[in-house]
């Protein structure tokens, strides 16, 4: 603007005539391989600063790995001062400025938004790099008089501010920026759900009692009005493997206290999940809840009931105040090699019917981050994704995968069978004929019954348990005698 106005050096601003303004720029962006753009990118999507009362965003496409961002004049100026006020919003102005984040102090920006890495075509610590280009142009035809036109006719180029250059550039000219994936590592920790039903009048230990049945030979069986606690487990020896890992990536350093940690976070979460007939307590919290196994590595941060009573979130955070390798080792060491999580006093509804199964599910995931960074500054980032699979070995008997984590609770179905019974005076059946007896004597009378049945069902009970001690196991028979006159 300024080379427009010493052409006419003669002239006030008010008396320069513009004509045929036009102004265009564009932006294009050449993404890498396993990157990818908003298939549906629009201009309305892109946000801008700096266009000021001059420019507009007029398009903004993706195609293939390309994608282009046009803005240009929001109209046609009557007057050069109407144009020259125009560019004189344009840019950071004031305290907008953003001479702390960028090194370009008064900038126009575009935004794009909806980029994506494409998780199955990069892997962790691949480096892409993204290349920008940036041209625009300006022409205008201007005079004070009618035989003084001047044609202005300019273009520019983009090339790379030097103090933003990226690192990896080879040149001082391209403009482009370098992005480190990081892909969390996928691992599998196996998991499973046990139950322990509580007696009637349970002690406070009972009340606290973790799951001791996986219900892999059969449903764990329960009472209507009964209690139960519900817990679920993860294999903690794999995250101990992945901990040599890390090891062997620096070497296996003798001095781990060397290695420094950075943004350091982990936790996991477990869902807990009962269908109709059974109801979550309704004092679910942190100190309700009853960690096992997890050493003062873990602590419940976070309990999350569902608001109709069936399911609740249980989150654990890694504790506080790790800032070194050794430290964080020595913290997972403590891990019990199987970590328990349990739910207490799920409730049995007392209207439940006698043979109603019920199937309890979970879910159980975790997550670590950390930076790591040697004595000798050779940095590397630590990224786990933790889900729990069923374990095969324990599944619940009833499921047909091991899809979902489950565990299947049932209450009893009265059986009836046949119950050999006779009546006997003395040791007379009176098969063969009617027992005589004088008016007036005393007779003994005998109520006998086979429990050959009986037995054969206690056995199948303890085969069902392995076969432990069935001293606390009760059958309960009841006799009646009618009398005629």
């Amino acid at each position: 603007m300024t080379n427009i106005e010493d052409r006419f050096p003669n002239a006030a601003s008010a008396d320069i005539k513009p004509t045929g303004t036009e102004s265009t720029f564009t932006a294009t962006l050449a993404l890498p391989e396993g990157v990818a753009a908003s298939k549906d990118l629009g201009a309305d999507q892109v946000t801008a600063t700096g266009l000021g009362d001059l420019f507009e965003v007029r398009s903004a496409t993706a195609s293939g790995q390309t994608v282009t961002v046009t803005f240009g004049l929001k109209r046609a100026y009557a007057s050069y001062e109407e144009l020259r006020a125009a560019v004189g919003t344009t840019g950071s102005q004031g305290a907008s400025r953003m001479v702390a984040k960028s090194p370009i102090a008064d900038q126009i920006t575009l935004e794009v938004p909806g980029f994506s890495l494409d998780g199955g075509a990069v892997g962790n610590g691949d480096e892409l790099t993204v290349i920008g280009t940036v041209a625009g142009t300006f022409t205008l035809v201007a005079n004070t008089t009618a035989d003084n036109a001047i044609r202005f006719n300019t273009s520019w180029n983009g090339a790379q501010v030097a103090d933003g250059r990226d690192f990896r550039a080879k040149d001082g000219t391209t403009i482009q920026q370098t992005i480190l994936v990081k892909k969390p590592l996928e691992t599998s920790l196996p998991a499973d759900m046990l139950v322990y039903v509580q007696p009637t009048n349970a002690t406070e230990a009972q009340r606290r009692q973790v799951g001791l049945d996986t219900t892999d030979m059969a449903p764990a069986g329960a009472q209507q009005g009964d209690r139960i606690n519900l817990t679920g487990t993860i294999d903690a020896k794999t995250v101990k493997t992945q901990m040599a890992g890390i090891e062997a990536q620096f070497g296996n350093p003798a001095d781990l206290a060397s290695i420094r940690l950075s943004d350091v976070s982990s936790e996991f979460t477990a869902t807990f999940t009962v269908p109709e007939g059974l109801t979550l307590s309704s004092g679910l919290s942190k100190d309700a809840v009853i960690p096992t196994g997890f050493a003062d590595t873990f602590s419940v941060s976070k309990v999350t009931p569902a608001a109709d009573g069936r399911s609740v979130a249980v989150t654990l955070a890694l504790k506080d105040g790790i800032t070194n390798y050794q430290q964080l080792r020595d913290a997972v060491n403590l891990l019990a090699d199987t970590m328990e999580l349990t739910v207490p006093d799920i409730a049995v509804d007392e209207d439940v019917v006698d043979g109603s199964t019920f199937t309890m599910v979970g879910t159980v995931g975790g997550t670590f981050d950390a930076v790591a960074t040697s004595a000798a500054g050779t940095e590397k980032d630590f990224s786990f994704i933790w889900t729990g699979p069923q374990t095969e070995a324990v599944k619940d008997k009833p499921a047909d995968d091991l899809s979902a984590i489950q565990l299947t609770l049932a209450t009893p179905n009265p059986t009836d069978l046949d119950f050999p019974s006779d009546i006997l005076s003395g040791t007379n059946t009176e098969h063969a004929e009617t027992y005589p007896v004088f008016a007036g004597t005393g007779i003994d009378l005998t109520g006998a019954f086979k429990i050959d049945g009986i037995k054969q069902q206690i056995e199948a009970i303890e085969d069902q348990f392995g076969n432990p001690d069935g001293s606390s196991i009760a059958a309960d028979v009841g006799a009646s005698a009618s009398l005629p006159r």
